[in-house]
């Protein structure tokens, strides 16, 4: 029998679902820091130029009293344009603060897993349970629920791991809003505060904006309006390299809005504001390093990919939601398949125990029936569901879609024996499944799903059953042992 042992905790291996933990504040810092030294730079500037300025005007001035009020005049704005910018910097100052106190609280949440030997480990569930926190407030936040998100964190002592997420987000949502509502202005002052990074990324982005800024001049139709985006489109869309993307912006000029003529119709549309919102999304995520799958849909994923079997979507499971008589699949479509039909669901070697309240009804007459009735299927689907998370209700038709993981070992009984439907069972496990089966459903006359005879055999001719699939039994005759070469 399979023993269980604790799986050693690989620290490493947790660290590819958490990168955005580290990313995205690495990536605020170094966006504050850029913008901080581009300000000190373009005011260093301003001001030896004016000190320059008001310098030349007081030795060329001859009257002293003109030359020193011009003097003061500069200092003064010289003054003011320096106490705005401490105004910024401090601003930016506080955000930098805010995030190393972030940035800190996630590294000692992640140097948390350096002292936790095994994933059976207390520490590590609670551990999981601050990070499942974390992936559904990252949920939240991507379906703009923003509030919810946060008083969730609260609620869950979590703000610090997440708050840097929440302003993240919610600077992205409202612009995002703003231009589902046919509001441009916002995403292109982003545009402008971003425009070397962008750069970097080789961004559509304010391209597509500002062809939109000139599809609406256009819209209206009027002379004047088609003058001025005439203007607009030599000033900000005249510099692309896009020769295809400049024929469509002179040929709107010759089609009205109401044009049933592609692809003018589809610029007209004010669906591109839609495409415009998934645009800005796509590109700030990729800025600041953000995946563009939530992170609960990938663990999950991963999560159903591991428990995942070729059992749990046999051609006898039942469709959830669907009528309990009728399969998932038609038996005929699959052929049998030694691989397709293994059962080992899980490490566990109980695996196969059915539950108490499973039942099942078998006419002893037939040695073998096709097509389960209802109250057979019923307690199938009762026993699977019982013993495999992912033949669950909630989680099988989650599952349907995603790979199965590919194990490394085995872990198999050693009393193996196959039935006639191509399964394999431990035999002991298998006398066990029949033996509850027939207790929770009556007992049966001819029913020998328990002990053996001196030969090894089933007590007289007793029937077995597939505990995968209850509307189908053999004589213990007909079950062969079988042996791993």
């Amino acid at each position: 029998m399979a023993e269980f042992h604790a799986a050693a905790l690989n620290p490493n291996s947790h660290l590819i679902l958490d990168q955005s933990l580290l990313r995205l504040p690495t990536e605020i810092l170094k966006k504050n820091n850029k913008t901080a030294q581009t300000l000190v730079s373009v005011e260093q500037h301003h001001v030896l130029k004016s000190l320059s300025s008001a310098a030349k005007v007081c030795v060329e001035t001859p009257d002293a009293s003109t030359a020193q009020a011009a003097a003061l005049s500069a200092l003064d704005t010289n003054i003011a344009n320096l106490t705005l910018l401490k105004s910024k910097l401090s601003a930016l100052q506080s955000s930098n603060a805010n995030v190393h106190s972030s940035t800190h609280a996630r590294l000692t949440h992640l140097a948390e897993l350096q002292n936790i030997p095994s994933l059976a480990d207390v520490k590590y569930d609670e551990w999981s349970r601050v990070r499942l926190d974390r992936l559904l407030v990252d949920y939240l936040l991507r379906q703009g629920y923003i509030e919810s998100a946060r008083q969730l964190a609260t609620s869950k002592s979590i703000l610090p791991l997440v708050s840097v997420e929440i302003d993240a987000f919610e600077a992205c949502g409202r612009i995002e809003k703003s231009l589902r509502s046919g509001r441009l202005t916002e995403a292109l002052v982003w545009c402008s505060d971003n425009k070397k990074e962008l750069r970097k990324l080789n961004s559509c982005l304010e391209g597509e904006l500002r062809f939109q800024q000139y599809i609406e001049l256009v819209r209206s139709g009027e002379w004047r309006k088609l003058g001025e985006a005439t203007v607009y489109a030599r000033k900000h869309l005249a510099g692309g390299n896009d020769a295809e993307f400049a024929i469509r912006a002179a040929g709107l000029l010759a089609f009205t809005s109401d044009t049933s003529a592609e692809p003018y119709r589809a610029l007209y549309s004010s669906d591109r504001y839609t495409t415009l919102a998934t645009l800005f999304l796509q590109t700030y995520q990729t800025l600041y390093s953000l995946p563009e799958v939530p992170l609960l849909s990938t663990t999950l994923s991963a999560g159903l990919s591991a428990l995942k079997t070729p059992a749990c979507h046999s051609n006898t499971t039942p469709s959830i939601g669907s009528n309990p008589g009728a399969s998932a699949h038609n038996p005929s479509q699959h052929p049998q398949n030694p691989h397709r039909n293994r059962t080992t669901h899980s490490n566990n070697p109980n695996v196969f125990t059915p539950s108490a309240t499973a039942t099942a009804s078998v006419n002893p007459s037939s040695s073998s029936t096709t097509g389960p009735p209802a109250s057979t299927t019923s307690a199938s689907l009762l026993l699977t569901h019982s013993l495999c998370p992912i033949c669950s209700t909630e989680l099988n038709e989650l599952a349907r879609g995603v790979p199965r993981a590919h194990h490394l070992k085995s872990h198999v009984d050693a009393d193996l024996v196959v039935l006639p439907n191509g399964r394999v069972y431990g035999r002991r496990r298998l006398e066990e499944a029949n033996r509850a089966l027939v207790g929770s459903g009556g007992e049966e006359e001819g029913s020998g799903g328990g002990g053996r005879d001196g030969n090894g055999g089933a007590e007289g001719d007793g029937w077995v059953r597939d505990p995968m699939d209850l509307g189908r039994r053999w004589k213990w005759s007909e079950v062969k042992k079988v042996y791993i070469s």
